[in-house]
């Protein structure tokens, strides 16, 4: 089982019964510009991506507080961006031979997945790819950035604070 959800700063998703993952995104500026239901179908797609190991093979209950989303899953859209991330949706469900079975679900009973979706990440800072190029330079080359997100990474190996569709691992100190 998946709850998610999405608000106007971010997007959240956890699991039930699957080791308890979290997923957590932040939207930038154009993102929180877009419809509460692209945000909403954009969480499942890339909470869908963060987790697509751990539900290869998989049937999928899950669950969101937006009744678009529940149709769109099952029927597409006429509107191109909500499509898009419908096709998105298939085929990673397709290719991983996930079955997912959305249902819509009051927000009092998701409120985890609100919660989650609701967090600002304040630190999610990084350092300028300059003085990464320096430091890397002096001491590297280095092979995995530790402590990042999608959106700060300098490199394609990274871990972050929580799961997210390309982070190799999460929890920086427990990695060898």
């Amino acid at each position: 089982m998946v709850y998610s959800d999405a608000s106007n700063v971010a997007c959240g998703a956890y699991t039930v019964e699957v080791n308890s993952k979290i997923f957590h995104q932040m939207w930038n500026r154009s993102e929180m510009q877009l419809s509460c239901t692209w945000r909403e179908m954009k969480a499942i797609e890339q909470s869908l991506i963060s987790f697509e190991n751990v539900f290869k093979g998989r049937t999928l209950k899950w669950f969101t507080d937006n009744h678009n989303c529940v149709r769109i899953v099952r029927s597409g859209s006429m509107k191109l961006k909500l499509q898009n991330l419908a096709n998105s949706i298939f085929s990673v469900c397709s290719q991983q031979g996930i079955s997912i079975h959305v249902q819509w679900i009051p927000r009092s009973e998701n409120t985890l997945a609100d919660y989650v979706s609701k967090m600002v990440d304040h630190e999610d800072w990084g350092v300028s790819f300059e003085f990464f190029n320096f430091i890397d330079e002096i001491w590297g080359p280095h092979t995995i950035d530790r402590f990042a997100s999608h959106r700060n990474t300098k490199l394609p190996r990274y871990n972050s604070l929580f799961w997210n569709a390309t982070a190799e691992a999460i929890d920086a100190f427990t990695q060898d």
